[in-house]
Formats: C-alpha cells, structure tokens, sequence
C-alpha cells in the first residue's frame, strides 16, 4: 500500500452538472501516467468502443447529441447500471 493511503479515512466524490473528470483533469494523464485521462488526439470511447471526439461549443440548445438525462434518476443509472440493492458499487464506465 503506498505511504499514506492507510490514513485514509473518507473519499469525497464530487459530481458537476456537466463536468466529467476528463473535462476537468483528463489532460493530466501527461504529467501523471498513473491518471486514467485522455489523450491527444482527445477522445473516449463509447458504449459500443467507438471513440467520441470532442464537439464544439453548441450554437443552440439540442445541438450537442448524444446529451444525456441530467435528472437524478438517469444520473443515478449512468453511474450505478441500474442496481439499486444497499451497498452497491459504481460500475465500470
């Protein structure tokens, strides 16, 4: 176990309105190859393993496809798959 990590006592998780990781830290994948970030060119790949290219700025409100439900019950089934038992473990997006 690295040094420190057995005084870790709470993980905070904080969840923006339309902020992902890699919008907000992916870039340093290139000073910490331990950071599951993204990489030039920019891209994640989707459900199906295809890669999403970021898009830009949308001119008007719907342009941006595919856009997710930003409501608690469909934020609740990206992270979680649809379980809903106690205790249940985020899946692996």
């Amino acid at each position: 176990m690295p040094t420190g990590l057995d005084q870790l006592k709470h993980i905070v998780v904080l969840m923006m309105e339309n902020r992902s990781f890699d919008h907000m830290l992916g870039s340093l994948k290139a000073v910490d190859a331990r950071i599951d970030g993204v990489s030039d060119p920019l891209s994640n790949p989707d459900t199906t393993g295809a890669l999403i290219k970021p898009q830009a700025l949308a001119e008007f409100q719907g342009q941006l496809n595919p856009d997710p439900d930003h409501h608690f019950p469909a934020v609740d089934i990206q992270i979680f798959g649809g379980d809903t038992s106690p205790g249940r473990i985020c899946r692996d997006l």
